[in-house]
């Protein structure tokens, strides 16, 4: 995989929390499992930054709670 799909799939969990289509605990466990399974998929794959791309709109939505 590249770099490329790595920020889709970032941007597609990060607008589903932005949208409250996922709730914030289901949010940190679905970013947690894509970046475990990613994980192996290009020696270049930086987790911590994949991880924070999808998790970038979860302090917004944090406030609410």
């Amino acid at each position: 995989m590249t770099r490329k799909h790595y920020i889709l799939i970032a941007s597609i969990i990060d607008s589903m929390i932005a949208s409250e289509h996922l709730c914030p605990a289901t949010a940190v466990y679905m970013a947690s499992r894509f970046e475990a399974a990613l994980r192996n998929t290009n020696p270049h794959f930086d987790g911590q930054k994949f991880y924070a791309a999808c998790t970038k709109s979860l302090p917004m939505i944090e406030e609410k709670y």
